[in-house]
């Protein structure tokens, strides 16, 4: 007989929902401030409200939705100091996760890594700062995915997003001086990763995030909460 092969069971209607809203609240599609109402939710997602109301708990708990008394519920904004926290606690993931990651990357990923390299360095020289924040933030991400511990990797993902949607998306890198230490610490991280020395990868990466948390903290206008 053919082994039957294990399906992941359907989620709840719960889950649904909570996902839904999560993945809309990450990437952007509800920003910061917008109201939620919980039966505009149930009839878009054609769920009752029962799992909408509980959907709201997880994602409060979160830290992604907030509710006031007299405002209802809405996808929350973040003060200055909840921004540090979320840019701190994802370095410290980042550290962690480079640390797990540079004894596994071959040199396969090592290509790959120099490749965006070189497409930030041309990038810089066509001023065009988005592109050169993204395939920043795929070089990062490539070598924390090769640490092969996908709820870390997830979790980076999460509050990379969530950063973005609160004020560090596009942080200043505009001097020539902030963008040469930047590509130096790059080529200073695969250096390290290339020749398999953790500790060092995971110092500069320490040092690196700092110096991008100094930045966006400077830039960030303080919301309140």
């Amino acid at each position: 007989m053919d082994k039957l092969q294990a399906q992941a069971p359907p989620p709840t209607r719960e889950s649904f929902v909570y996902d839904q809203l999560r993945e809309q609240i990450l990437s952007g599609e509800l920003p910061p401030g917008t109201r939620l109402r919980q039966n505009e939710i149930a009839d878009r997602l054609s769920v009752s409200q029962i799992p909408v109301r509980e959907a709201f708990g997880r994602l409060r708990a979160m830290g992604l939705l907030e509710h006031r008394p007299q405002c209802g519920v809405r996808v929350a904004r973040l003060s200055k100091r909840g921004l540090e926290e979320i840019l701190m606690i994802r370095m410290a993931l980042e550290v962690l996760a480079i640390s797990l990651a540079t004894p596994k990357i071959g040199q396969e990923t090592v290509c790959i890594l120099r490749h965006l390299l070189e497409s930030i360095s041309q990038a810089t020289r066509e001023n065009n700062l988005h592109r050169r924040s993204q395939l920043s933030k795929e070089f990062h991400l490539t070598i924390y995915r090769a640490s092969q511990f996908d709820k870390l990797y997830q979790m980076i993902v999460d509050l990379w997003a969530l950063a973005e949607n609160h004020g560090s998306r596009g942080i200043p890198v505009q001097s020539p001086e902030l963008v040469a230490e930047s590509e130096r610490e790059h080529r200073a991280i695969l250096d390290s990763v290339e020749r398999g020395d953790a500790e060092a990868a995971a110092q500069i990466t320490r040092q690196h995030r700092q110096s991008v948390i100094d930045r966006a903290l400077r830039s960030s206008p303080d919301n309140g909460l």
